[in-house]
C-alpha cells in the first residue's frame, strides 16, 4: 500500500456541515470532500458522514474531529470505515477555516 500524505481545508456551513478540498502526494488535482454533521456541533468538533472521490469512485467514512489543544484551536481528525481508521490528520483553525494534513498511516 502506498503511503498517502495530503493536505485539506474545511469550511463549516451555517447548518454545521463541512465543505472543502483535499490533495495528496499521489494525485495532481484538488478534489472535493463534504461531510454532514451527525450531531449538534460547535468549533468543528464532533462526528460527520464524510464523502469524497478517489479515481472517480465515491468513498464514505465517519469523520471524527476532536481538540488536540482547545486553547490553541488545534484539532485531531480520524476517518473510519467499518470502525477501522483509514486516515489520520491534524489541523488548525484560521479565519474560520480548518487547514490541515492527513495520512493513511499512524505515527
Amino acid at each position: 500500500m502506498d503511503k498517502i500524505i495530503g493536505e485539506f481545508y474545511f469550511k463549516r456551513t451555517d447548518s454545521g456541515n463541512i465543505v472543502g478540498e483535499f490533495s495528496n502526494n499521489l494525485v495532481e488535482i484538488n478534489s472535493t470532500e463534504s461531510a454532514d454533521a451527525l450531531d449538534n456541533l460547535s468549533d468543528f468538533t464532533g462526528e460527520y458522514n464524510s464523502t469524497w472521490q478517489e479515481d472517480g469512485i465515491p468513498n464514505f467514512a465517519i469523520l471524527t474531529i476532536e481538540f488536540k489543544n482547545e486553547l490553541r484551536k488545534i484539532y485531531s481528525l480520524k476517518w473510519a470505515m467499518e470502525e477501522k481508521i483509514i486516515y489520520w490528520g491534524e489541523a488548525l483553525l484560521t479565519d474560520g477555516i480548518l487547514v490541515g494534513n492527513y495520512r493513511n498511516f499512524e505515527m
